[in-house]
This record gives structure tokens, C-alpha cells and sequence, in this order.
């Protein structure tokens, strides 16, 4: 994630181009100067120059849209995964359970014994299956909220981004109305260098509250789902050793179980 608002930033970065571009225009500027070259040209070379500036800052705005979308991707992936492990895992277990209490069945004489076995087996099935509806919806409830929290930080981010492209857009503009206009080269690079940075400051003050807003969202959802978890195995184990005790009375013996 941090490497995704890395990739936005770095997009402001890009602009930096502006500075030197402009200040080669103004070197050529006063040499030409000299030369006798006409303002005009110097006004076309700078305007193509902008005009470029302003063609890649509109393809890294595409380039950052096209990240977003592989980005819910990449979180997709991870979840089936998770989900998929988790499966296995339980099927495991369940297989395991299933076997532990064939054994207990076949170490019962006496119909109380038959009874508290029973009794065991529904009472950890019970455990067993609310221990993980409780998982799955704080786990769920943790992904859904991450994914909001992230198109949060994405529209935030985005949004700034766009601004910050208005801003350049208006100031290359600027520059070149001022360049036509007879305004001396100097002044016309000073103006563009402080408008440019003003941009890119704003884009960078707001994709940094952004990405801070994020990791405190992102904590308050890890807090959250962990309380979760960590009750539902207080639950579980509340009531494993209710049925071990139960079943106890009938065997005298002492049993385990899992998640």
C-alpha cells in the first residue's frame, strides 16, 4: 500500500521537469538574444516544451487510474488465497475431530458414557461453528473496511493529483500568453518555477493527510478484528472446557480441541 502512494507522489515529481526545461529555454533565450533571433521563436520552442509537460503529467494520470484497479486486484488475490488456506486448514481439523470422536464412541460401555459422548461431540461442533462465524465476519468485516479505506485514500489522492495537473495546466498557460505578450524570460520562468512548486506542494500535503488517515483507519480495523478474534477464542474455549468437564463426569478423562 505504501508502495502505491509512493507511485502517486513520485507522478508530482515528474513536474520537476518543468524547471530545468524552462531554464534551458531561458539560456537559449538570451543567447539568441544576441544573435538577433526573434522572441517568437523562442516563445514556439517553449511552447512545445509545455505542451510535452503537459502530454506526460496526462499519461501518468492514466498510468496512476490503471495502478488503482491493480492494486483492488491484488488485494482480491490475497484474499482468495487467505480463504483458500483457511478451507483446507479447517478441513483438516474437522477430519481430525471426526476421528477423536469415533475414539470416544468406541471407549463408551455404559449409556451415560453414550450420552456424554454425544453430548461432547454437538456441544465442540457448536463451539467449533460459532468460534468461526464470529472469525469469518470480524475477517470479512476487515477486508470490506480496508477496501473502503483504501478508495478513500485513492479518490483523496487522486482528487489532489488532478488539481495540482489544473494548476500546471493553468500556469504552462500563463507562461506562454506571458512569453507572446513581450514579458521578459526571467520573469516568466520565476512565476511558472513558483507556481509549479505551490502544486506541487498542495499534491503533496494532501496525498500525505491522505496516506496518514489511511494508516490510522487501517489500525482502528486491525484493533477491531484481533478484539474480535480474541473473544470468539475466549468463547471456544469457555465452552470446550465446559463439555471436557461434562464429559468428565462419564469418563474421568480429559479432552482437547482447536479452532
Amino acid at each position: 500500500m505504501k508502495k502505491y502512494l509512493l507511485a502517486f507522489v513520485g507522478a508530482g515529481l515528474a513536474l520537476s521537469i518543468v524547471l530545468p526545461i524552462f531554464a534551458s529555454a531561458q539560456t537559449t533565450s538570451t543567447t539568441n538574444k544576441a544573435k538577433g533571433v526573434k522572441r517568437g521563436e523562442i516563445c514556439t520552442r517553449l511552447g512545445n516544451s509545455l505542451e510535452e509537460i503537459s502530454k506526460k503529467v496526462g499519461e501518468r494520470f492514466t498510468e496512476l487510474k490503471n495502478q488503482k484497479e491493480t492494486h483492488r486486484e491484488e488485494i482480491k488475490t490475497k484474499w482468495d488465497e487467505f480463504v483458500t488456506k483457511r478451507t483446507a486448514s479447517r478441513t483438516e481439523r474437522d477430519t481430525n475431530f471426526t476421528e477423536h470422536f469415533k475414539e470416544l464412541t468406541a471407549k463408551a460401555k455404559t449409556d451415560a458414557q453414550k450420552a456424554a459422548v454425544t453430548a461432547f461431540e454437538a456441544a465442540i461442533k457448536a463451539a467449533i461453528g460459532a468460534r468461526r462465524t464470529t472469525v469469518d465476519a470480524a475477517a470479512k468485516a476487515f477486508e470490506d473496511g480496508v477496501k473502503a479505506e483504501l478508495d478513500k485514500r485513492q479518490a483523496a489522492v487522486q482528487s489532489a493529483f488532478q488539481t495540482m495537473q489544473t494548476a500546471v495546466k493553468a500556469a504552462t498557460n500563463k507562461a506562454k500568453t506571458s512569453c507572446t505578450s513581450g514579458t521578459d524570460p526571467k520573469t516568466i520562468k520565476d512565476t511558472l518555477a513558483a507556481s509549479v512548486k505551490s502544486a506541487r506542494e498542495a499534491f503533496g500535503s494532501a496525498s500525505q493527510i491522505a496516506h496518514d488517515s489511511f494508516k490510522a483507519a487501517l489500525e482502528s480495523l486491525r484493533t477491531t478484528r484481533q478484539t474480535a478474534f480474541d473473544k470468539a477464542k475466549t468463547d471456544f474455549q469457555a465452552a470446550l472446557d465446559k463439555a471436557k468437564t461434562d464429559l468428565k463426569a462419564a469418563f474421568g478423562e480429559s479432552t482437547t480441541g482447536g479452532q
